[in-house]
């Protein structure tokens, strides 16, 4: 061992030879040490031993703040090293202790490299057998980054390639280099059982932007005899993880129990207890004689190496790397199924006695609705907590209860008796008021009281309510109605999410619920902690549902929810049971963060993405609510306390995102609505008779001539729309292509000669779709047919489907491109130019990136295949590459919202077939 092959496997083929550096000196090393220890045939298999024979080692020697460190280095091939990508890298570090060293990872080595990973591993000074140790932790804690950058440096790692898998101190020195240059490391990594005093400055920042992610691991005993590791030093890291301000977007958390090595912490196992192990094994690469190795069943293999070699996630363009920048109410989108209201409640005694400053301030807006929205300012010395919100509504601390239940749960009581679903939760930091808005003391009720008043007064003589009340603990629901332990799983009913077992009452009176809930509160896990004497420590669930009198079928259901409260472990001073329950209520709550920002990210990308529901049993009990068939209210409680206004400030970024989840209830409502609309206008069309393809329709401009295939109003049709003064015969061709494939279609011949006369033309179009009956036609826009085409939908969206732009202008080959340039010598200047550049608002832009759109397209919504031809100077030139054309290309498609799609080569027949498979 240790004249194995070489790393270098040449620049095509894997990572680069280690080479020293003017900061870093690296020695080739023989390793008699390591062939004892990896030869052992205890600890090893024959495949192990194989691939360690092939381990070539090194010495870094470098020199920081005074002191020479000197490390072991040890690097592995992946096992077919020539199908390697270079993009696999798996960098092995270890934690703090005289049993620390290269060995602690070394059974991941042989699965490592089979999954294409070239491996890593380094003995980090005063650790193992490394020499030179650091003088104290917080010397070492100002050292330790920039250590670990000059070893990247050192070992040539392409950009963006190493996943690092790092245990305690090790894992604390990648976080410090990470946050002071990410570039070298992937986008994903495993970290375990790490505590760190403090998160490094701009870890957070170089996360977010690089679409990364972290997951933390956390496990207090890896044997039974082994000292237990306590899993309150996860405290920090955490906090940053399970923030609700991030979603979720910057990391996951996986705690658990060894077989047989229970720790003293009560948590709930989020693994089994063969998932991840380890033993203490004779060494003598470590200074105490013996070293902790680390041991992973095949599905533990299996899902940190899936996890590892997933892609970044992707950072919007001119969006915060998580979610949009400001509330949909703020953009100007009324979304009146997924309401956001905030509540700021009192200066508590304790805050009062140390006279804690007010930190928010609240005011109407100008936005044009009764009563008006209102803006939340946050203001702080500190600058990353400074920012202004707008809501539906801001309750101040004078807000009464009745205030709060009538501007937020009052108006989805009526949706609830018309049949439609309804999910009313309370959600913020633990201490903020949430139990206090949805149930309230028996003097000055909240919103369940008022809520049953309300239905009962009002509830339909061929209805019956019944009720359920649920209580979900450390992952487990429990059936606040009954004495039983516990409930069966959940699942897709013909109401939705339901559970098993759980136990439901007929309602004939409000007192009768609420005695009841009242006696269930009893049953329900609350603790005392530094942040609130009595806090709910269990989300707890009052389901509502609406039935036909004497009949099971459900009409509709109303959810109101009392989630349990965030908290940063490290403030609110829980320990043992409390940090296990601290720490699953952020689980879920970070679970229901992720829910959010995937709706959020397919409503914006306009897919149909992964939404992870099933990640947690709260957001599957909460999937109506959260972009389902339901209307929902949050209500995210803050405190204007300065000495909390971290936590608040994370609630309103989590309220400002969820602002943007759309339900489809309104699809639903818009859906009927817009079929009826359809109808009435069909009702009111006229017959159209062509003539051999041709004919005209008599409006209010004068007759219109058209062209295409008629049937009827009922079917699907497409409008092609050519250039300002354009003949009908330069669309023929697509005519006849349409026609072939049975599809009706229709071109008018508008009057428009001159940019100034797109309005007029646009009026012409929606006079014509009237006349012909025909409510949402697809729209296909050549040239300035195209810009005719995006005018028209911004004008009357809801009178345009989708939408097919081509640019035929520049369709060329090399004959026709040479000819113009020979007639206009300044073609080439201005050959991208024409038409669309009426997305700038007729201005050339200054840079292709995607900024400075015009007012013309200034908020416009919808599908768009975009259709491009391109090339160079004539030649086909497919987008492979960055060229003048593809940047135009780009930047037009940009401006409505879509991707261009290579027509060069193109037919009329290729053009129909694109339209057929795009109409709606």
């Amino acid at each position: 061992m240790g004249s194995g092959a070489s790393l270098d496997v040449s620049s095509s083929e894997g990572i680069h030879v280690p080479v020293s550096t003017e900061k870093m000196v690296l020695e080739k090393q023989h390793m008699d040490d390591a062939d004892a220890f990896f030869s052992a045939a205890a600890t090893f298999n024959e495949d192990e031993k194989r691939l360690f024979s092939r381990m070539v080692g090194y010495v870094a020697k470098t020199c920081l703040g005074g002191i020479e460190y000197s490390m072991p280095l040890r690097c592995l091939q992946a096992v077919d090293a020539l199908e390697a990508p270079e993009s696999r890298v798996a960098l092995c570090l270890h934690g703090f202790g005289d049993d620390r060293c290269m060995a602690l990872w070394s059974h991941f080595w042989l699965p490592m490299t089979q999954e294409g990973f070239h491996v890593v591993a380094l003995d980090l000074p005063g650790f193992g057998r490394a020499s030179g140790k650091p003088g104290s932790t917080k010397d070492w804690s100002s050292l330790d980054g920039e250590l670990l950058l000059r070893l990247m440096e050192c070992l040539r790692i392409p950009s963006g390639c190493a996943s690092v898998f790092a245990e305690g101190i090790g894992a604390c020195a990648f976080l410090r280099a990470y946050a002071q240059d990410p570039t070298p490391f992937a986008a994903h990594h495993v970290l375990l059982n790490v505590q760190i005093g403090e998160v490094p400055k701009g870890l957070r920042e170089n996360l977010e932007s690089r679409g990364a992610d972290i997951m933390l691991c956390g496990c207090e005993k890896f044997y039974p005899a082994q000292p237990p590791w306590m899993l309150s030093g996860l405290n920090q890291l955490s906090a940053l993880l399970l923030d609700p301000s991030t979603m979720g977007l910057l990391g996951t958390f996986v705690l658990w129990k060894v077989k047989d090595a229970d720790g003293p912490t009560p948590i709930r196992s989020m693994k089994d207890g063969t998932w991840w192990t380890g033993s203490l094994e004779k060494t003598a690469l470590a200074h105490a004689g013996h070293a902790l190795v680390f041991r992973a069943s095949p599905d533990c293999f299996q899902e940190l190496f899936q996890y590892v070699r997933a892609p970044p996630r992707k950072v919007a363009v001119k969006t915060s790397p998580l979610g949009p920048e400001m509330t949909s109410i703020e953009m100007g989108e009324i979304n009146d199924t997924f309401s956001v209201f905030i509540r700021i409640r009192p200066l508590l005694e304790r805050e009062l006695k140390v006279r804690s400053e007010n930190c928010l301030a609240v005011s109407d807006t100008d936005f044009p609705r009764d009563p008006p929205p209102q803006r939340i300012l946050v203001q702080s010395g500190d600058s990353s907590l400074k920012g202004s919100y707008v809501f539906n509504r801001v309750f101040e601390q004078s807000m009464s209860q009745e205030a709060v239940y009538n501007s937020t749960a009052k108006p989805f009581v009526q949706d609830f008796l018309a049949g439609t679903n309804v999910t009313i939760f309370a959600y913020g930091q633990t201490g903020t008021g949430k139990t206090y808005t949805i149930f309230g003391p028996p003097e000055d009720p909240g919103i369940v009281t008022r809520s049953l008043s309300d239905i009962f007064e009002k509830l339909p003589a061929d209805k019956d309510l019944h009720y359920e009340y649920v209580q979900l603990y450390l992952d487990d629901f429990k059936d606040l109605l009954a004495d039983a332990a516990g409930l069966g799983k959940l699942v897709e009913g013909k109401a939705g999410v339901e559970l098993v077992g759980l136990s439901s009452q007929k309602a004939t009176s409000a007192s009768e619920i609420l005695q009841a809930v009242a006696k269930g509160a009893t049953r329900r896990a609350t603790r005392a902690q530094d942040m609130n004497e009595v806090s709910s420590r269990s989300h707890a669930i009052l389901m509502l549902r609406l039935k036909h009198a004497n009949s099971v079928d459900i009409f509709s259901s109303m959810f109101i929810v009392d989630l349990a409260g965030s908290e940063r472990v490290a403030r609110s001073g829980v320990t043992g049971d409390g940090f296990a329950e601290a720490t699953n209520v952020n689980l879920s709550l970070t679970a229901l963060g992720r829910v959010v920002m995937s709706l959020i990210e397919a409503d914006i990308n306009q897919t149909k993405g992964f939404i992870p529901y099933n990640a947690s049993p709260l957001t599957m009990l909460l999937k109506a609510g959260l972009g389902g068939d339901s209307k929902t209210a949050l209500i995210a409680c803050v405190t204007q306390a300065a000495d909390s206004l971290s936590e608040s400030v994370s609630t309103l970024r989590f309220a400002m995102q969820a602002s943007h989840v759309k339900n489809k209830v309104e699809q639903k409502q818009a859906q009927d609505q817009a079929d009826q609309e359809k109808a009435k206008i069909a009702e009111a069309a006229n017959e159209l008779r062509l003539s051999g393809g041709k004919g005209t329709v008599a409006l209010t401009a004068g007759d219109i001539e058209v062209w295409g295939t008629w049937q009827s109003a009922a079917e699907e049709t497409v409008i092609l729309l050519g250039g300002l003064g354009s003949e009908l015969e330069e669309l023929e061709g697509l005519i006849a292509a349409l026609r072939d494939v049975n599809h009706q279609v229709l071109a008018p011949k508008l009057l428009g000669t001159a940019e100034k006369h797109l309005d007029s033309d646009v009026a012409i179009l929606l006079e014509l779709c009237d006349w012909l009956g025909l409510a949402k036609p697809v729209f296909y826009g050549r040239d300035w047919g195209a810009v005719r085409a995006v005018r028209y939908k911004m004008v009357h969206p809801k009178r345009a489907g989708n939408l097919v732009l081509e640019n035929r202008l520049n369709k060329m080959d090399e004959a026709q491109y040479k000819a113009k340039v020979k007639k206009d010598p300044n073609f080439s200047l201005q050959e991208y130019m024409g038409p669309w550049l009426w997305f700038f608002d007729g201005t050339f832009p200054k840079s292709f990136d995607g900024s400075g759109f015009g007012k013309n397209v200034k908020g416009f919504k919808g599908k768009v295949l975009f259709l491009w031809p391109y090339h160079t100077k004539g030649r086909h030139d497919p987008p492979k590459k960055v060229t003048a054309c593809s940047k135009f290309a780009d930047a037009y498609a940009k401006a409505v919202k879509t991707k261009p799609v290579d027509s060069y080569l193109m037919t009329d027949a290729d053009v129909a077939a694109r339209i057929v498979g795009f109409a709606e």
